[in-house]
C-alpha cells in the first residue's frame, strides 16, 4: 500500500504580498489621478479662485433648475412662431 505524501502545514501564504500589492496600486492610481488634475488646471490656466467661483456657479445652477425651465419654454416658444409663419 503506497503512503500519502504529508500535506504541509507551513505553506507559504501569499496574502501580505497581494495586500501590498493591492494597496500599492490604488497609491499609484490616486497620484497620476492627483497629477492630472493638476495638470489639467495649469493647461486650462485657471487660478483657484476661478476654479471656486465656477464650482459656486455650477451649485447655484443646480438649485435653481427653474430658470434652466424658462428658458427652454421661451425657447420652444420661439419654435413654434417659426413654424407657423413657415406654414
Amino acid at each position: 500500500m503506497a503512503r500519502r505524501a504529508k500535506v504541509a502545514e507551513n505553506g507559504v501564504s501569499l496574502f501580505p504580498f497581494m495586500s501590498i500589492l493591492a494597496c500599492l496600486i490604488g497609491i499609484l492610481t490616486l497620484m497620476i489621478s492627483v497629477t492630472m488634475q493638476v495638470q489639467q488646471m495649469e493647461k486650462s490656466g485657471r487660478t483657484e479662485e476661478e476654479m471656486e467661483r465656477a464650482l459656486e456657479n455650477r451649485i447655484a445652477d443646480a438649485l435653481n433648475p427653474d430658470q434652466e425651465a424658462v428658458e427652454a419654454k421661451r425657447a420652444a416658444r420661439r419654435l413654434e412662431r417659426r413654424i407657423a409663419r413657415a406654414l
